[in-house]
């Protein structure tokens, strides 16, 4: 079964990970019990000091990089385009975002709106940013 882990954003950084599976949530390393069914969040009564405040969150796609790094909706992805056609000719380097589209994730290029399955690219691209703290990553230079 997929892991269902999301990256905490405040104010632009990086601030922790929710990990979500049977009633458990992993923030910073530290498993905490989450004492409701409902899924409407944490019971603070008990837990005041792990809850991060967060701004927003980005989903684990469920893959990983060349090295083994894995990758969140909101990354920022480099590889090589490896077939000819509308998104670029073959061996294009490619500098994308990761994002979720008409039901599963996609590499996107900010200028073309061009896109590429994520499952199938993954394990030839690199993470080397993501979209929070790394903006000018995507700027045309």
């Amino acid at each position: 079964m997929k892991e269902l882990k999301f990256r905490l954003i405040r104010d632009g950084k990086i601030v922790g990970y929710e990990l979500h599976s049977f009633h458990t949530y992993k923030v910073g390393g530290v498993y905490i019990w989450h004492s409701g069914l409902d899924g409407k969040g944490w019971n603070l009564r008990y837990f005041p000091e792990r809850f991060i405040l967060h701004d927003s969150k980005d989903q684990f796609i469920g893959l990983k990089d060349k090295a083994g790094v894995e990758i969140y909706e909101g990354d920022v992805v480099k590889f090589n385009w490896s077939e000819d056609s509308d998104y670029g000719p073959n061996g294009t380097e490619m500098i994308d975002e990761v994002v979720f589209r008409d039901g599963c994730f996609y590499f996107v290029n900010r200028e073309t709106d061009g896109g590429a399955y994520a499952f199938r690219h993954a394990p030839y691209c690199e993470v080397i940013g993501n979209i929070h703290e790394n903006p000018e990553l995507l700027k045309k230079p």
